[in-house]
């Protein structure tokens, strides 16, 4: 869904640019994640798992509504 949503506001010359930077913001976070997260766990957290669900939970919250916020190009021109 997010690259098709992406797909529909690029200029279709930088499309595989976009899209690779796109992939990029995705891949990057996630392997900083699985490298720091055990770090975070022991000391952040005391070794307690379920508090990082809920910081997962409260993230997933916090993202869902502020993904609400976002216009797409047709939108914007009503405007």
């Amino acid at each position: 869904m997010p690259y098709a949503m992406l797909a529909n506001s690029l200029p279709p010359r930088q499309m595989g640019m976009y899209m690779g930077l796109f992939n990029m913001s995705i891949t990057i976070p996630q392997i900083v994640s699985g490298i720091t997260s055990g770090l975070i766990l022991k000391y952040w957290f005391n070794d307690n798992p379920v508090l990082c669900i809920v910081m997962a939970g409260t993230s997933f919250i916090l993202a869902s509504g502020l993904s609400l916020l976002i216009k797409e190009k047709n939108e914007m021109q009503k405007e």
